[in-house]
């Protein structure tokens, strides 16, 4: 493959982040009301270019918080600084440039027998602050649901469903595109997080692109698309959609909980 030679980022758009393609990156900024972008030569500038525009105030007073709480409960936190700054503030919604953090392995010998000591990485931008959604699906196709969950306390914001007939990319499409129509209406600005690419491609493209047939059973699920591709094609409010990293934070919180 062969390197890139620009890197774009996308600081207001459809979803803000650093793509390594323009075709990404012009999928974000294409038809968005005072799109804000530009392109670097190299991955390094990109990302700090990036960083620039997050308020990070907010986000530092969270780690600051977390890191009291665990030091009064006498354990001991090491920052590893150096795997933690470019995978996650530059993750965009696509797989290409969507990062992960590498576990780290420092040595731990030293730790008192009386504490435990754990490696901090820092935290993805809007991890707390954010609406999370998932969907289940039991059969392909089979009976389908989904939901909102509140990702700072586990709170459900919303639950459709189930309806017979649906696969769980089409209960992802919809999950997303209930959590944009929703924050709109109450006037919320939460990011997304999900664990389906397919699932943010759709919506990113506001097209459902399900190989099932509509049928009588699933009548009410084909419903629930066509009003989804309609408000994804008359409406201008999108906010940022970020790809939950599983292997990192374990199952995302808006999961229900039925993988074996």
């Amino acid at each position: 493959m062969a390197k890139n030679s620009k890197y774009y980022v996308v600081w207001k758009g459809f979803a803000p982040g650093v793509y390594d393609s323009w075709e990404e990156a012009e999928m974000q900024v294409s038809g968005y009301p005072d799109a804000s972008y530009r392109a670097f030569k190299t991955l390094e500038s990109a990302v700090q270019a990036f960083r620039e525009g997050f308020d990070k105030e907010s986000l530092i007073r969270e780690v600051a918080r977390e890191v009291e709480r665990l030091e009064k409960e006498g354990t001991i936190i090491e920052f590893d600084e150096d795997k933690a700054d470019t995978a996650d503030i530059a993750r965009p919604i696509t797989p290409a440039c969507s990062s992960t953090l590498v576990p780290t392995s420092k040595p731990v010998d030293s730790t008192p027998p009386d504490k435990k000591r754990i490696i901090v990485q820092q935290p993805p931008p809007y991890l707390v602050e954010s609406l999370a959604v998932d969907a289940a699906c039991s059969g392909n196709p089979g009976p389908m649901e989904y939901r909102g969950v509140y990702v700072r306390t586990g709170q459900e914001i919303f639950h459709v469903g189930p309806f017979e007939g649906g696969t769980n990319n089409i209960g992802e499409f919809l999950a997303i595109v209930h959590g944009l129509a929703l924050q709109e209406k109450q006037g919320k600005h939460l990011p997304i997080y999900s664990d389906s690419v397919i699932a943010q491609k759709w919506v990113r493209l506001g097209i459902c692109k399900t190989q099932i047939e509509e049928t009588e059973q699933n009548a009410k699920i084909f419903d629930l698309i066509r009003r989804a591709e309609a408000w994804l094609r008359t409406h201008t409010f999108r906010l940022p959609i970020y790809k939950w990293e599983t292997t990192q934070w374990g199952e995302i919180p808006a999961d229900f909980g039925r993988k074996k």
